[in-house]
């Protein structure tokens, strides 16, 4: 048993690890108005093959493990949180949405990408594993990925890497994402990911676990929970916290990522409130503050006519890409207005755009609502958007009705508190935590990590 935890503990960090690189073979491809169509396209994920292993080797480990444990089983049944029981409400609804959806197979192949997301969050839910490793992990594939962005970025390019998973960009290519202005056009970071928002809300995740590992290390401190020999090695280790901050919020910035940057901001200030909290002094707090500070002074002072063009929203493509949220939200209204009761049907939604709104579009103008909230409506009907809603307002209640007693690592617990509180707030700018396999197995993750602080499960 235990070499079989190992397993699983270790294929976890890989899971993580290996996240954000999007290497997948494409075994249907998506074809709307005879044009390749992404959100049409269904593939196998290199890290849907080691997510599929851990959930094998989880539920043999689960049953060896309660094997002799038959009236345990019963009482954990009888005092499931409600949390679980809204969960499996949302993936019920999912499949049931199958039935009235547009393209079955479609809708098949979302529900059982939600259907893994979920089998992932009782994964983290039940498997030992240490905090902290996961914390770095979690943290170093962040800051590759920060590297990486920073050369794009300076480079003005992204390469092609099939076996990564990266399609190649340039300021030049129709269709990359860019910021333009009097200046000419310039190519926004995006890591090994499909787009520059979602490396954004990845940052921000890897972002706010740093701040969490230099909040525990100053409590450390605070608490003299080291020896005099070590001391050097807690300075070493702020030194490289300090270091893949700088490079984390570097690369955020260079994602030009407005709904990641008040996602961030709402999880800073989550997580500062904590410190205080904890009675943390400003001094404690003053060298992260100062780091942070700088890092976006230099880089605003630097960058200033491209970081002006995206918060003023005055020049051309920023003028569009405002009409085209707008149009996406009609779109939505239209959507919900005609099937409020049941929705399109999970995974059809852009579909649904071609269908009941505009069918001679191209085809990569269908996108879904950036809106994780509008878009769970006009898929799943009333019903799935209240037993969302449900879920995400019984997050919010046990954070801040939380019962010291509850909780198991206390100062974790407020990370992934302020990490869900961020990706709640990012649902309202974009739609990847519910539409793409990368957002779909982040949100899970995390809530599968917040939920192991509380007795959910």
């Amino acid at each position: 048993m235990k070499l079989l935890e190992k397993i699983i503990e270790y294929g976890l960090y890989l899971f993580i690890f290996l996240l954000p690189w999007q290497t997948r073979w494409m075994w249907h491809l998506g074809e709307l108005n005879k044009e390749y169509w992404e959100y049409g396209t269904m593939s196998l994920y290199m890290t849907d093959i080691v997510l599929i292993g851990l959930l094998v080797l989880g539920i043999v480990w689960y049953f060896k493990e309660t094997r002799y444990k038959v009236q345990d089983m019963r009482n954990k049944i009888r005092k499931m949180s409600n949390i679980w029981y809204l969960i499996s409400g949302i993936l019920l609804i999912s499949f049931l949405s199958i039935y009235w959806a547009p393209q079955k197979s479609l809708g098949l192949y979302a529900s059982f990408k939600l259907l893994e997301g979920i089998g992932l969050f009782v994964l983290v839910s039940k498997i030992k594993f240490n905090w902290l490793k996961l914390a770095w992990l979690f943290v170093g594939s962040a800051t590759l990925q920060s590297i990486l962005a920073i050369w794009q970025f300076s480079r003005q390019s992204v390469f092609s890497s099939k076996w990564l998973g990266m399609a190649a960009q340039s300021p030049e290519i129709l269709g990359a994402s860019v910021v333009e202005n009097s200046f000419g056009r310039w190519l926004r970071a995006y890591g090994s990911l499909p787009h520059p928002n979602i490396l954004a809300g990845f940052l921000v995740i890897g972002l706010l676990i740093l701040i969490g590992l230099f909040l525990n290390h100053e409590l450390r401190i605070k608490n003299h929970e080291f020896k005099n020999k070590f001391f050097n090695n807690l300075i070493v280790k702020q030194f490289i916290i300090f270091v893949c901050y700088a490079l984390l919020l570097s690369a955020l910035f260079f994602t030009f990522s407005r709904g990641a940057w008040i996602g961030f901001l709402f999880g800073f200030l989550g997580l500062l409130f904590f410190g205080f909290k904890k009675n943390l002094r400003v001094s404690q707090l003053a060298s992260l503050l100062a780091v942070t500070l700088i890092t976006i002074i230099v880089l605003s002072s630097i960058f200033w006519p491209i970081l002006s063009t995206r918060l003023m929203g005055a020049e051309r493509l920023e003028i569009k890409s405002t009409e085209e949220r707008i149009t996406s939200y009609k779109e939505a209204a239209v959507l919900i207005k005609r099937d409020w009761h049941k929705g399109v049907g999970i995974g059809n939604y852009t579909l649904g755009i071609h269908n009941q709104v505009n069918p001679h579009l191209r085809s990569w103008a269908y996108q879904p609502v950036h809106n994780v909230y509008l878009l769970v409506f006009a898929e799943l009907g009333i019903v799935g958007l209240i037993v969302w809603l449900l879920l995400i307002g019984t997050v919010f209640y046990r954070i801040i009705r939380f019962r010291v007693s509850e909780i198991r690592y206390k100062s974790w617990f407020f990370v992934f508190s302020s990490i869900l509180g961020s990706i709640f707030v990012i649902f309202f700018f974009d739609h990847y935590f519910w539409t793409l396999h990368f957002g779909i197995m982040l949100f899970w993750l995390c809530l599968g990590l917040w939920s192991k602080q509380v007795s959910l499960l």
